[in-house]
């Protein structure tokens, strides 16, 4: 009877850990999905806390109570003697982690700068909106990408943050509204970003603000094609979230999509169609 009960537990807790990933980061589960057997489970760990840690900030408004929470996650999961939680998600990610202090550092750094974005009030620059970006997004490609067993060297690390800044842009467009109502700025006071300090009736022109979201997210995700066509198995299973790059961007670029109140998406079939066919092809 006790074995068929933890079985039985064992079980509750994967399907915890499924469904997390898929409600909050459906991109990456997918790919997760697709990618090498040996890497999976790790990668579905790796989606679903990715959702969870992203998922504060849409849900907690105060920051030093989201900080709070934020905390609790790393101590579950970064501490130095590996324990239990009962948390499904946060015991599988503990797992990723084991025994991995590149895999621990990095995650270290990426809980410190989504902190940070609890208390700011925009990025101060645009290079502090790549950098956020970079880190932000960027880091749970540079993980799967390690997880897959890809080897740790400067132009994964680059390609990684590229990626990031692309699929971070793609989808700020369409979830600006949410940084809004929890009063962050998420894009730096610049002209060609399509804020004008001169005037406080229209403050953002959101022609301006979608081309530069666009712009940039292109560029970025152009700049990773050829890694992406031409890179090893492990770093494009990493990488296939960056299908969903331009059908992102065409749902911000819609002209009745309003920056300031709309949350957009994309239909779910798309979404699984466009993954699905960059693994097939090789091309994002």
């Amino acid at each position: 009877m006790a074995d068929g009960s933890d079985s039985s537990d064992a079980q509750s807790g994967l399907d915890v850990i499924r469904e997390s990933a898929r409600a909050h980061e459906p991109d990456r589960y997918i790919a997760a999905l697709l990618s090498p057997a040996p890497a999976r489970a790790h990668l579905i760990a790796l989606a679903a806390f990715t959702g969870e840690i992203n998922k504060i900030s849409r849900v907690v408004s105060d920051p030093h109570l989201a900080e709070i929470r934020l905390q609790w996650w790393r101590d579950a999961v970064l501490a130095p003697q590996a324990v239990s939680t009962g948390n499904p998600v946060a015991d599988a990610m503990i797992s990723v982690v084991a025994g991995r202090e590149d895999l621990r550092a990095l995650t270290d750094t990426w809980l410190d700068v989504l902190a940070q974005t609890f208390y700011q009030a925009e990025p101060a620059s645009e290079a502090a909106l790549f950098t956020e970006m970079e880190v932000l997004e960027g880091t749970p490609f540079l993980l799967a990408a390690r997880i897959c067993g890809a080897p740790a060297t400067s132009q994964l690390n680059e390609t990684s943050k590229t990626a990031g800044r692309a699929y971070g842009l793609s989808r700020l467009g369409l979830a600006m509204a949410q940084s809004l109502a929890r009063n962050r700025l998420p894009l730096p006071k610049l002209p060609e970003a399509g804020w004008s300090p001169r005037s406080t009736a229209e403050p953002l022109n959101q022609v301006l603000a979608k081309r530069y979201i666009a712009q940039q997210a292109r560029a970025a995700r152009d700049a990773v094609r050829p890694q992406f066509r031409h890179g090893s198995p492990a770093q494009r299973a990493a990488l296939l979230p960056l299908a969903l790059v331009e059908p992102y961007l065409r749902a911000c670029e819609k002209q009745d999509h309003d920056l300031l109140r709309d949350i957009g998406g994309v239909a779910p079939l798309v979404r699984v169609w466009r993954i699905w066919r960059a693994h097939l092809t090789g091309r994002l």
